[in-house]
């Protein structure tokens, strides 16, 4: 078996070179190549990046000279391998720490033929499970709850305050699914696609910047008739937001509010 890892690094060096080590550590006789997207991050951080970065047949550096997005940088990196070569491509945040046995769980597992994404266990650094993250397509009174956050955002604050103080918590547990299963969408922060995946629909639909990348994946994947499967076996830790963390939040209730428009009605 062969596998793929790409990430995207913007300004986080650090945050990449432990992703490259974490990688190159996993167990299993499997064969992995690792590429790291620099996003064009500013000089000192891609100087540092570069320096650290030890390239090899099997490890790879490459740089965008414009800020592409997440699946905008995470295509630039499709781009620079031959997608044939691969059984398995883990596109993903840079903020994350495989398990050890990571490879050796997915050269065992099987998957159904019409399987395109397979989303893994993601566990944030508090013990939040972020995956599945839909199951189902969201609801009618579900969809008016959106398009209620993204009116305003002072109403989007509001509600995020009730969700984190009373509803968050109390779902580290409550609803976790146990078993391999097909889902509706996933979390962007680790995504493990098939050859299927790039048989029928080619690239990622990068046309939002950030935030959002999930409804414009699954729509990709219910077009090509496909399913994404959710593997509660295989295990990764998500340090979470390493990329985005410095952004304020009305900045990116902007940015959110700009991709909701374009993913919108892919809900439906």
């Amino acid at each position: 078996m062969r596998v793929a890892f790409i990430a995207v690094n913007y300004n986080n060096y650090l945050i990449s070179l432990n992703n490259v080590s974490n990688i190159l550590s996993l167990k299993g006789d499997v064969e992995r190549d690792v590429i790291i997207v620099d996003n064009a991050s500013d000089e000192k951080d891609y100087h540092a990046l570069k320096e650290g970065f030890i390239e090899s047949d099997h490890t790879f550096l490459v740089r965008s000279d414009k800020n592409l997005g997440y699946f905008g940088g995470l295509n630039y990196g499709l781009k620079a391998i031959d997608l044939k070569k691969y059984d398995y491509v883990v596109i993903a945040n840079n903020d994350l720490i495989y398990r050890y046995d990571f490879l050796e769980v997915l050269e065992k597992s099987e998957y159904k033929e019409n399987c395109m994404v397979i989303a893994p266990e993601l566990i944030t650094i508090d013990g939040r499970y972020q995956n599945p993250q839909r199951v189902n397509k969201p609801s009618k009174k579900r969809r008016m709850s959106y398009d209620l956050y993204y009116s305003n955002y002072v109403i989007s604050q509001t509600m995020q305050f009730l969700y984190s103080t009373f509803l968050r918590k109390k779902r580290k547990e409550r609803d976790r699914v146990l078993t391999k299963t097909d889902i509706f969408q996933l979390t962007g922060a680790c995504m493990i696609l098939t050859p299927k995946f790039f048989e029928c629909c080619g690239y990622l639909d990068d046309s939002v910047f950030m935030w959002g990348e999930e409804v414009l994946l699954a729509h990709q994947v219910e077009v090509a008739k496909g399913v994404i499967t959710y593997d509660p076996s295989l295990y990764v830790l998500h340090m979470e937001s390493a990329s985005v963390n410095k952004i304020s939040s009305r900045k990116s209730f902007k940015m959110t509010k700009a991709s909701y428009k374009i993913y919108r009605d892919y809900y439906k």
